[in-house]
């Protein structure tokens, strides 16, 4: 029971919620924690990138999945398993067509038309360095949306590390959304390929992926060359919770959330409830000795956080502005809009997390804590280009002139104007 109590911490003061919220946020990778490992990773990119091929050979003589290996996944899985993954596959592709952007065009006066054109990336690479509790999910959303956003070629890059039994799943489920390419490679060089891309294998225009600390020193060195989404895969799951909330369901969404090393946090204005769902979470740990012992391992505590009033909640959702936030609300859309910062948003108290994973387009490919501030969960726009269209016409160029002679002073940039000039005397001499 000590152990447990050492894992499990009802907080009620606000300092001390903050001081643990902002404990996790900053739980990730820093400067001086990657500096250690800068030279290995270096110098495998390096390889490949003077290389190409001949250094992935070395080491992997069969890159390509072959179309005999797909078989052999379809033939490893059960019918009830490719039936489910074509439901998800189905549900997901209705959910991800309704936010397709809508290029557009405006007519406004003298002749001047703006507008906004969306394009598809070319290619788009996916990167898996190991099986966890949601490498499936992170394939199945990632693939789902980059098709119905048309990207032509989608390619999956898969760690040796990954079993069979795990590659058969993640193999009928990437041949079911329709993937381009798959190839075995150690996780660093998969990087390298979709960076630098050798003569067999083209480089990709984005990254999706995860990874301990070596792949997110590979992602920041690589950064530039190609779009990069998601450093680092540490979940996070938020709860905020009325007294009317199920404690035992709430409690059960918190450990699953946990198992793979994931952070899980409860806000309730209810000491009573807080109470109960710790006595539902010790009686789960006591009957699962693994999951206490890794937990005591990494450190990992279960914040239930009371507060004294709705405002404090939603100050504390806003700063710590998790990955995913779950609502266990009796009206939790009177509240929403009071809410900034959060990446998937579950309603109520019948919509757990994993409804989100696998048909509503979940956060998954967050970097974690924090991020909500600034960055959005994946969505049809992390696979489309965006153009802005612009055409004056010369009676409206000419209007230009006076404002353009302000603004080029202020940047010293008289070329500019005198290239406007020059289209208004070509048009003044064919009148």
């Amino acid at each position: 029971m000590g152990n447990i109590n050492s894992i499990l911490r009802i907080i009620t003061q606000l300092s001390e919620a903050e001081v643990e919220l902002q404990g996790i946020i900053e739980h990730y990778p820093n400067p001086a924690q990657l500096k250690d490992k800068a030279s290995k990773v270096r110098e495998i990119l390096t390889e490949v990138l003077l290389r190409g091929d001949e250094s992935l050979l070395e080491n992997s003589p069969n890159l390509q999945v072959s179309g005999s290996q797909f078989d052999t996944a379809y033939q490893q899985i059960s019918q009830e398993y490719l039936k489910t993954i074509r439901e998800t596959i189905e549900n997901l592709t209705k959910f991800y067509q309704l936010k397709i952007p809508k290029s557009w065009v405006h007519f406004a006066q003298e002749q001047i038309v703006i507008g906004k054109r969306y394009t598809p990336l070319k290619r788009i690479g996916i990167q898996i360095d190991t099986e966890t509790k949601r490498t499936l999910t992170m394939l199945l959303l990632t693939l789902v949306c980059a098709r119905v956003s048309q990207v032509e070629e989608r390619v999956l890059f898969i760690s040796s590390t990954v079993d069979e039994r795990s590659l058969a799943r993640l193999l009928v489920a990437a041949q079911e959304v329709g993937i381009s390419e798959v190839y075995r490679l150690e996780p660093i060089q998969s990087l390298a390929v979709m960076a630098y891309g050798t003569s067999t294998i083209a480089k990709v225009d984005l990254i999706i992926g995860s990874g301990d600390l070596e792949l997110t020193l590979a992602q920041q060195m690589i950064s530039g060359r190609v779009r990069v989404e998601s450093y680092f895969n540490h979940a996070n799951l938020l709860i905020f919770a009325d007294k009317k909330a199920n404690p035992f369901h709430l409690a059960l969404d918190m450990l699953s959330q946990l198992e793979d090393g994931s952070t899980a946090i409860l806000i309730s204005q209810s000491l009573d409830l807080a109470h109960s769902i710790a006595q539902e979470i010790t009686k789960r740990l006591q009957d699962d000795i693994n999951l206490e012992k890794n937990l005591l391992y990494k450190r990992q505590t279960i914040p239930i956080i009371v507060v004294d009033s709705v405002e404090i909640a939603i100050k504390l959702i806003n700063q710590y502005a998790p990955q995913s936030l779950q609502l266990a609300h009796k009206d939790p859309w009177t509240i929403l809009n009071r809410i900034e910062n959060a990446g998937t948003i579950f309603m109520g108290y019948s919509t757990p997390q994993v409804v989100g994973d696998y048909f509503g387009g979940s956060a998954v490919n967050l970097l974690g804590a924090g991020v909500a501030r600034y960055a959005s969960a994946l969505s049809v726009e992390t696979f489309l280009k965006q153009s802005n269209l612009i055409e004056y016409s010369s009676k409206a160029l000419k209007k230009l002139i006076p404002s353009l002679e302000i603004l080029s002073q202020g940047d010293t940039m008289r070329g500019s104007i005198e290239s406007v000039r020059a289209r208004l005397d070509d048009y003044e001499q064919k009148l």
